[in-house]
C-alpha cells in the first residue's frame, strides 16, 4: 500500500519514495538535475540566456535560480559586480524567499499533511510580494520599500509582534516561541498557526540526525576554498549533484541550519537542538520574521574560477543552493558566450540524500507513514513524495486534527 503526499511541488518534475521498511529508505529523485539532462538542455546555448532557462526549469524557486545562474555566469566572464547591485541581489533574494516561504507554509504543508486546516491561497494573495511581485528592473528603494511593508504584513497577519522582536524572542528560545505563537494563533483561527499546532505534539518527538552544511560558516577565503573544492566535484563526478558530499557525509541545509545557530542565539538554541521536526518547521516563520529586517539573514556570493569559469551560491527558503557553469573558449563576448557545462546543486538533494539523516532515521526506527509524512513536509522536498506504507499505516499521511 502506498501512501501518497501531493503538493504543488509536484510540479518540479521527479518524485521521491520513501521507505521506512525497506533496503533504500530514499528511492527516486530529479531527473532534471542528472549531468546528462542538463547536458543536453544547455550545452551550445547563450550564456546570456541561461538564468531564464533555469529558472523555467526550477520554476518553484525560480527567482533564486536566475539570480544565483546571473552571477555563475558572470563569474565565469570575469565580469566584476559592483557593491551596489551586490547590495540590491540580496535585498532581491530576500523578497524571493519570503515569498517562498510563505507558499510553503500557506499551501504545501497543509497539502502535504492533512491536520483540517485547508490551505487558504486568498490569505496569502494580500502579501505584498505576492499582491505586487517586482516588475522590470526595480531600483533597491523598491524592494526596500517592498522589504518595509512585508515586515508590517507580517506582524498583522501572521505574527501578532513586529517581527524584529519575534526573531529576538526566537533566539532566545526557539521551542518556546514558536509553541506560544502556533498555540495563542490556533486559538484565533489562523491557517498557519492552526496547522502547526496540530502537528506539535508529534513534530515535537520526531528527532532526525541533523549534519548542517557548513560551507559559508567561515571566513571568506575559507568559503571560496570551499566553493572551488565543490566545483571541482561538481565537474569531475557526473553524479555529484543528485548524492552530494560535504567532506565526504551527507549533510542537511535549511532555513533551521541559518536561523538556529544565527549571531546572537543563546547556547540553548545551538544547533544540537536542530534535530526535531519541530525545530525545521518552527525555522521557517523564524526566517519569515527575520527576512525584512535583517541584511545578513541570506548568505550569497561568486567566484570566478579561471578562464570561463564560475560558480555562484545563493541560501532560499529549502536551504543552499549552488550553481556551477563553464563557457565554451573562444568567445568571451557577453552576447555571444555559450555554455559548455553546468550543473545546479540544490537543497533537496542534500536533505533527501539516500545515507542523510532522513534516511538514518527511516532504517533505525522503521517509522509509521504519518510520521514519514511529517518528518519529509519538514525538510521540504521540492518534488512530491509518496510513502511505501506498512501494514500498520492508515491510507493517510495525516497526523492528527486541529
Amino acid at each position: 500500500m502506498a501512501v501518497v503526499a501531493t503538493s504543488a511541488t509536484a510540479a518540479a518534475g521527479g518524485r521521491l519514495v520513501l521507505d521506512p521498511h525497506g533496503p533504500t529508505p530514499i528511492r527516486g529523485g530529479r531527473p532534471i538535475i542528472d549531468a546528462e539532462v542538463l547536458r543536453r538542455l544547455t550545452e551550445g546555448r547563450r550564456a546570456a540566456m541561461l538564468p531564464d532557462l533555469l529558472a523555467a526549469l526550477f520554476a518553484l524557486c525560480g527567482g533564486v535560480h536566475r539570480i544565483t545562474a546571473r552571477r555563475a555566469v558572470a563569474a565565469a566572464l570575469g565580469l566584476p559586480e559592483a557593491e551596489a547591485e551586490a547590495s540590491r541581489t540580496g535585498l532581491a533574494l530576500r523578497i524571493a524567499t519570503l515569498r517562498d516561504q510563505l507558499q510553503r507554509l500557506v499551501l504545501d504543508l497543509p497539502a502535504r499533511v492533512p491536520v483540517g486546516v485547508e490551505a487558504t491561497p486568498a490569505w496569502l494573495a494580500g502579501a505584498p510580494v505576492v499582491a505586487t511581485p517586482p516588475v522590470g528592473s526595480p531600483t533597491a528603494q523598491d524592494l526596500m520599500g517592498c522589504l518595509q511593508h512585508m515586515s508590517a504584513w507580517i506582524e498583522r497577519h501572521l505574527l501578532g509582534v513586529a517581527p524584529l522582536k519575534w526573531w529576538g524572542e526566537w533566539q532566545a528560545s526557539p521551542d518556546r516561541t514558536v509553541a506560544r505563537w502556533a498555540s495563542g494563533h490556533a486559538r484565533e483561527a489562523h491557517p498557519v498557526a492552526r496547522w502547526h499546532a496540530a502537528v506539535r505534539e508529534r513534530a515535537e518527538s520526531l528527532r532526525l540526525p541533523c549534519r548542517p552544511l557548513a560551507l559559508l560558516d567561515a571566513e571568506p577565503a575559507r568559503v571560496h576554498a570551499a566553493m572551488r573544492d565543490l566545483a571541482r566535484e561538481l565537474d569531475e563526478d557526473a553524479g555529484f549533484a543528485t548524492r552530494p558530499l560535504w567532506l565526504g557525509l551527507p549533510a542537511e541545509t535549511g532555513s533551521w541550519t541559518r536561523c538556529v545557530a544565527a549571531p546572537g542565539a543563546s547556547a540553548v538554541a545551538g544547533l544540537d537542538r536542530a534535530d526535531t521536526a519541530w525545530l525545521r518547521l518552527g525555522a521557517r516563520i523564524a526566517d519569515v520574521a527575520r527576512l525584512p529586517c535583517d541584511e545578513q539573514a541570506l548568505r550569497h556570493g561568486a567566484l570566478a574560477l579561471g578562464a570561463g569559469e564560475g560558480i555562484a551560491w545563493s541560501e532560499m527558503a529549502r536551504g543552499l543552493l549552488v550553481h556551477w557553469v563553464r563557457l565554451e573558449p573562444g568567445n568571451d563576448e557577453p552576447a555571444l558566450a555559450r555554455v559548455q557545462a553546468c550543473r545546479v546543486l540544490a537543497p533537496t538533494e542534500w536533505n533527501f540524500h539516500p545515507d542523510g539523516g532522513l534516511a538514518q532515521w527511516m532504517r533505525k526506527g522503521a517509522p509509521s507513514a504519518a510520521d514519514v509524512a511529517l518528518a519529509a513536509a519538514a525538510l521540504d522536498p521540492c518534488v512530491g513524495f509518496e510513502i511505501e506504507a506498512g501494514e500498520r499505516d492508515t491510507a493517510t499521511c495525516g497526523v492528527g486534527h486541529a
